[in-house]
């Protein structure tokens, strides 16, 4: 049995599950759907998501309070009744046809499947022009483990848990690869892509981006080894100029965000937005 695991937070599912369901029926798997959501604030939202519960294998579960990304998706984990457990964000839609049988075909029971991400202009919701390009450029290459599409079995889970330190946004999937490896678990990449329909404004990205960083720097000991961005603060903070790595967010932070809040937006400018603003706040939280 396959328990497939949706932790969500004012995310409407109903699509995604709605697929789910239905390939389910056709493909006559033995499999639950669980959506787990997050203490969501969304009224509309919410009453949508209960319509789920109508839908065949499929149900929700409404926490009380917000317990954070990496608690849910332990806590999506403890009720989840299969031997295989299928990860899956709320914002992502199947590309295949045959997405639950690629997985079921391909199980490995010493390790993790990643079926990777892709993304499209013209999905059922707008996505920004830099939250496109940056996850074209980046997310899309498989370079790192990703939490949004994943399969492993439910014994492996039990062995390597998300961190529960990581209660804010970003980076609680990074150390969950690294413990996966470090536990001696293969993570094997296939290609059994999701579209990732971000919703996202540009100012929500760039939100997320600094919360992501602040993150970072609050649980450096554990991702300094998979961070390129906290490397190359390291190089560059010993060096006579490092210092000036903090001018940009602090006099340049308008013209920047009037670039990244374009149509034409560059990625180059967004990567010396973050490397800046974490100059900036280590004037107040040394690394």
């Amino acid at each position: 049995m396959i328990s497939i695991l949706i932790p969500t937070h004012n995310c409407d599912c109903v699509s995604l599950c709605s697929w789910l369901s239905r390939q389910i029926c056709m493909d006559s798997i033995e499999a639950e759907v669980i959506v787990m959501d997050d203490a969501s604030t969304d009224i509309e939202i919410i009453e949508k998501n209960r319509g789920i519960n109508g839908l065949a294998y499929c149900r929700v579960v409404e926490l009380d309070k917000n317990i954070g990304i990496a608690k849910n998706r332990n806590h999506l984990a403890d009720v989840a009744k299969g031997e295989y457990l299928l990860f899956l964000d709320a914002d992502v839609y199947p590309v295949g046809t045959d997405f639950l049988k690629k997985y079921i075909d391909n199980r490995v029971d010493d390790g993790v499947l990643c079926g990777g991400m892709t993304f499209r202009l013209n999905g059922p919701v707008k996505m920004s022009p830099l939250r496109y390009r940056y996850g074209m450029k980046y997310e899309s290459q498989q370079t790192q483990f990703i939490s949004l599409n994943f399969f492993l079995p439910a014994s492996v889970f039990k062995k390597v848990r998300f961190n529960e330190s990581f209660s804010k946004y970003g980076h609680e999937d990074t150390r969950f690869g690294e413990d996966l490896q470090s536990a001696g678990y293969r993570i094997v990449k296939i290609d059994n892509p999701v579209y990732h329909d971000n919703g996202d404004s540009t100012e929500l990205f760039l939100s997320k981006t600094r919360v992501a960083i602040d993150n970072l720097i609050e649980h450096r000991d554990l991702l300094f080894s998979t961070s390129r961005l906290l490397q190359l603060y390291d190089k560059l903070k010993c060096l006579p100029i490092g210092w000036m790595m903090r001018f940009p967010y602090c006099h340049c932070r308008t013209l920047m965000e009037k670039n990244l809040l374009s149509n034409d937006p560059s990625l180059t400018i967004y990567n010396i937005y973050r490397l800046s603003y974490l100059f900036v706040k280590n004037q107040k939280e040394k690394l």
